[in-house]
């Protein structure tokens, strides 16, 4: 590849700021003492980032049966203002709603009886469950059982059991054992110290699970999906991550404290984490909800950053690096010889070449990838794929635009600070700046881009 013919051709750089998602229980510790520096520097954050709540934050709030949860939502809308998340319909969608707009839509007295509806549907699991019959001799590295097998163990290996039977047993979900369970836990613990018992996740038909870990995602995901929906016809994609999400704890994947494991957190837990998987940065104080979400984004795979409240104090608290330049962005494309190539490959008759960048550019791009079609070429910038969906917030403009005023000056057009009213039902039309000899071009198509075109590239009726 010749850097000379690729250095100012074309380009096309996303540029995302980041969504950030506090759990509850973070943004309730504001009330506590300290809580308003963490508050001021999330005040000063918003002029950079997009903070969200979600309509699990409010599910939350319904159970309290208070005038308290008015005054929570006035906190949420002071971390995430009208940044609302929500599910209708058969899609996610983001809005512009208070907490308090968006509670007063709905009659929360219907949402406080489904909750008390969830162990109902905890039963219709467990009984999905028990029409699963489980024959545990299948599941042995060798027919021949050890002579000092005890004859009990013998036994119920001739019996065939149910799943239900093996999760509410070996994994110790209930807290009262009949003897019968006991031996069957028993049984199994056997089974494995001597090394008799395959993995009985893939038995069980999940794929790409070596029974602690993840190691194949795709095969993962289409089968552990697939088990949840046994039995339970038309699930939407959240309704189908939420069961996900609380079947967790319940095969053992991702084992919880005891006391936690209500069906009502777990169902509210896997809303949040549903919710949270739209945004780059998730935090909340419950390990619990961090390891089970970290668990689901790597079988999704997707790479939000899910951190506890310390270390998003220390993240905050260290501000925002220096502002990238233009210049500088060139000065590493043109560096493109030192870098490692991390794939290669050929679509629609376009080579395309990727490679890894020593830093994070803009605080986010990490790859840089070239193209090639006909002896023309382009490159661009972007990130890994963090989160569910790369669409792009109003606010989430306003900062590109703001960064590229500071350094380039008024846009072609002469516009100044980004103000919302430019986004219309038919899009937005973007910005153009003047930069050397290219138009650098800022537009919004689902995600933004910052294009920079050759002048010569562009034709004279077009050129401002």
């Amino acid at each position: 590849m010749d850097k000379d013919k690729v250095r100012r051709p074309y380009l096309s750089l996303i540029f995302v700021t980041m969504l950030i998602y506090l759990d509850l229980n973070v943004i309730q510790d504001i009330k506590q003492a300290g809580g308003e520096e963490l508050l001021m520097r999330i005040k000063q954050d918003q002029q950079r980032n997009v903070y969200c709540f979600s309509e699990a934050h409010l599910y939350d709030l319904s159970r309290d049966q208070t005038d308290h949860k008015y005054t929570d939502m006035e906190l949420i809308a002071e971390v995430a203002g009208d940044h609302c998340i929500y599910f209708e319909g058969d899609r996610v969608r983001f809005d512009y709603e208070t907490p308090r707009e968006y509670f007063g839509r709905f009659d929360w007295s219907t949402v406080s009886a489904a909750w008390q509806s969830l162990p109902d549907e905890a039963n219709l699991l467990f009984d999905v469950f028990k029409l699963m019959p489980l024959n545990f001799t299948a599941a042995l590295h060798d027919l021949t059982l050890p002579e000092d097998m005890p004859d009990v163990f013998k036994d119920l290996l001739t019996q065939t059991v149910t799943y239900y039977d093996f999760f509410a047993a070996f994994m110790d979900y209930t807290v009262e054992l009949s003897e019968k369970q006991k031996s069957f836990r028993a049984l199994l613990q056997y089974l494995r110290s001597q090394d008799l018992l395959i993995n009985y996740y893939e038995y069980f038909g999940l794929k790409g699970y070596d029974g602690t870990r993840i190691t194949d995602q795709a095969a993962f995901l289409e089968s552990y999906s697939a088990f949840c929906a046994k039995n339970v016809p038309k699930m939407t994609v959240y309704q189908s991550f939420i069961r996900m999400y609380y079947c967790l704890e319940f095969l053992g994947l991702v084992k919880g404290k005891a006391d936690k494991q209500k069906m009502m957190n777990l169902a509210n837990d896997g809303r949040h984490a549903f919710f949270g998987g739209y945004c780059d940065i998730v935090v909340s104080k419950d390990e619990d909800f961090r390891n089970k979400a970290k668990f689901m984004y790597e079988a999704c795979g997707i790479h939000p950053w899910v951190i506890g409240p310390d270390e998003f104090r220390d993240w905050i608290t260290a501000g925002p690096p220096n502002d990238d330049t233009l210049g500088e962005l060139y000065q590493l494309i043109g560096k493109v010889g030192e870098l490692e190539c991390i794939d290669e490959h050929e679509t629609d008759d376009t080579r395309y070449t990727t490679f890894a960048l020593p830093r994070l550019f803009y605080d986010y791009f990490g790859l840089l990838t070239f193209g090639e079609n006909e002896g023309k070429y382009f490159f661009y910038l972007t990130a890994e794929k963090l989160r569910f969906n790369r669409g792009t917030w109003t606010p989430q403009i306003s900062v590109p635009v703001g960064l590229l005023l500071k350094e380039l000056g008024m846009d072609l057009q002469g516009k100044g600070e980004f103000q919302r009213s430019e986004v219309t039902a038919s899009g937005w039309p973007g910005r153009a700046w003047l930069y050397g000899n290219s138009i650098v071009e800022l537009i919004c198509e689902q995600d933004l881009y910052l294009k920079f075109n050759p002048v010569n590239d562009i034709p004279a009726a077009d050129k401002v």
